[in-house]
């Protein structure tokens, strides 16, 4: 499996819209931003600031997190644009824990949230 370029967010426009508008969630070593994007499927970005390191550093962050976002993001709920933003802790994390973390906040949120109008559910 791969991690195409259909469900990434690419756009800074894209970027801004969910950080304006968007909703926040925390998992242990992220902060999640999500919002609608009225498209049948998700999509996934990803900002890692220079507070976290070095350009390696910050490389290998991302590669984890793509490959976290990669095998869950079947537990996403269509039609939102997620951007996610790593603490310093997911410097030195290994995939499988981070992955478990994705996970779990993915499945809170979809049990949380509406996927068809984007509203808390009761």
């Amino acid at each position: 499996m791969r991690f195409p370029k259909q469900i990434r967010l690419t756009r800074r426009s894209d970027f801004q819209r969910v950080y304006k508008n968007g909703r926040r969630a925390r998992g242990i070593h992220f902060v999640v931003f999500f919002d609608t994007n009225h498209l049948s499927y998700s999509r996934f970005g990803m900002t890692v600031s220079k507070k976290l390191g070095s350009a390696v550093r910050r490389n290998r962050i991302k590669r984890i997190f793509r490959e976290a976002l990669r095998s869950h993001q079947g537990e996403a709920m269509p039609g939102f644009d997620f951007v996610f933003n790593p603490h310093p802790s997911a410097a030195k994390l290994k995939c499988q824990a981070l992955a478990e973390d994705v996970a779990r906040v993915l499945s809170q949120l979809k049990g949380k949230y509406d996927a068809s109008v984007g509203v808390k559910r009761a």
